[in-house]
């Protein structure tokens, strides 16, 4: 999603980089993966510009070229208020039953479809969560340089609760009735939920909402920028090492699958009731969460260290290191979206190297049929293989100044650099290495996108169960904090079997 003009990085105009307070923390090692998160509240974007990634993705998808009439988020609720009920107590159920780190809402935000009018709207997005004030208008978001239809111009301030730049405004205003296709719908509503919908959720964002949805404290992030208390539900890391869930146990606290599990809900909801706007558009609201998944940043902690690094810095570093550690990981992670963003807008063509890699992989590439928490147990662990060589790829690829120094915030400090002409001018190797990875990641979003896309519209496709990830490392862990109690108590008992034997 780019925030910015040309050449000035977005992030400069959503996130200062100082200011705000970080939440409580009751021990040291709490207290350094607490600042290693602040930066989530510069970085909670994965992508600039879902609507593009998604209309690559399935530019060549049959069906995505159909006419679709548009239909209002309140005739919607008022046609199906009803049958919404046992949909959403299913999905809290389905919650409860599959994350762990469930927190159920509390009783009086259970939705009962008894109002009508803005009653109504306020129930149902109080009883799914979401910021209340979204404005949730009919319009269209066009795929880069695309020209417009003659229909009239959207404000941007009439979709989003906050004065930012949207990607590949000015956006278009539908009315009710009006003919659009599924393609702008899923565009269009996969960019949208960085629009506000996850902001002021917890109980110390200042709203309250979010004293009562009871999610609890922000869990990471500073709960004091407006989009900080978004990256909870944009962010996860289910495939970090046990050791770090053991030592910062609140970086389990996260929301995307939660998020997936409601739309994909929805979604398929709306299809069997006829509403093909809204299957669309919810479907694309799920597309965002299962796509920032599916960058490495958003899915390992600190993807250019090992654990043990990652313990000893907490443990044993100066609170320069630390910060020193956080500056470059905010520095890489916004410098390959950046990069991405830029390389997709220079060459906007579907027959674009980087177009292709979203449109049809290479032959042989992983695909993993749709499952229960696919966003987990295949967006994000493919994604988290990738971090650490992701990590080494960027140190090597741009310029020092910018990814190696921590007295240089990319977010602030970038004005006038660009990426790919620096990329240019380093040795093919390098890259070709990069820009390779570049493709391997936009492979998997656009893999993930189409099976996603596939299952939601198919109205007898069953749900595969989930089929869990191995982790081999905590039984690793076992077994050599076990070999160690063994050594220590053969240790202890020779000395004593010695002095019997006298």
């Amino acid at each position: 999603m780019h925030r910015g003009n040309a050449g000035i990085p977005p992030y400069v105009l959503r996130f200062p980089r100082s200011g705000g307070i970080i939440p409580p923390m009751k021990t040291t090692t709490t207290a350094f993966f607490g600042t290693l998160f602040m930066f989530c509240a510069i970085a909670v974007t994965a992508w600039d510009d879902h609507a593009e990634l998604t209309w690559l993705s399935l530019v060549d998808e049959p069906r995505v070229a159909e006419t679709i009439a548009a239909e209002s988020f309140d005739a919607f609720l008022e046609a199906e208020k009803a049958g919404l009920k046992p949909v959403l107590d299913a999905i809290e159920a389905k919650a409860a039953k599959n994350l762990d780190w469930y927190l159920p809402p509390p009783a009086n935000l259970a939705f009962s479809g008894d109002s009508s009018g803005s009653e109504l709207r306020t129930a149902f997005l109080r009883a799914i969560r979401v910021n209340p004030g979204m404005p949730l208008p009919l319009f269209v978001q066009l795929p880069p340089n695309a020209k417009h239809k003659g229909r009239l111009l959207l404000e941007m301030r009439k979709a989003s609760l906050y004065d930012i730049r949207l990607p590949n405004a000015p956006f278009e205003a539908l009315v009710p009735g009006g003919k659009t296709t599924v393609m702008e719908t899923l565009m269009t509503a996969s960019d949208e939920p960085d629009y506000g919908l996850d902001v002021g959720l917890f109980e110390d964002n200042g709203t309250g909402f979010g004293k009562e949805y009871g999610f609890g404290i922000q869990p990471f992030g500073n709960p004091n920028l407006p989009y900080g208390s978004q990256a909870p539900f944009h962010m996860a890391f289910p495939r970090e090492d046990p050791i770090i869930k053991l030592a910062a146990p609140f970086t389990t606290r996260t929301y995307p699958a939660y998020r997936v599990m409601q739309f994909e809900a929805l979604s398929r909801f709306a299809f069997s009731k006829g509403h093909a706007y809204w299957g669309y558009r919810f479907a694309g609201w799920a597309l965002h969460y299962i796509q920032d998944m599916s960058y490495p940043y958003h899915a390992s902690l600190l993807p250019g260290r090992s654990t043990f690094s990652i313990l000893w810095l907490n443990l044993t570093g100066p609170k320069a290191d630390k910060d020193a550690a956080v500056t470059l990981l905010s520095n890489r992670h916004l410098m390959g979206e950046d990069y991405i963003y830029r390389a997709v807008a220079a060459d906007p063509s579907p027959d674009s190297p980087l177009a292709m890699a979203l449109r049809k992989p290479e032959p042989g590439f992983p695909v993993e049929p749709y499952r229960e928490l696919y966003v987990y147990d295949v967006a994000a662990t493919q994604a988290y293989s990738l971090g650490r060589e992701l990590d080494r790829l960027v140190a090597g690829a741009f310029a020092s100044r910018y990814i190696s120094d921590p007295s240089v915030d990319y977010g602030v400090d970038s004005e006038g650099y660009d990426p790919l002409e620096d990329l240019a001018k380093k040795p093919e190797g390098d890259a070709a290495a990069f820009r390779s990875m570049c493709r391997t990641m936009l492979s998997f979003v656009g893999v993930h996108t189409r099976q996603f896309v596939a299952y939601v519209r198919d109205s007898s496709a069953i749900l595969p169960p989930r089929k869990t990830v191995f982790d081999p490392r905590g039984m690793v862990y076992i077994a050599v904090v076990a070999a160690m109690l063994a050594l220590i108590l053969v240790a202890v008992l020779r000395p004593r079997k010695r002095r019997l034997s006298r």
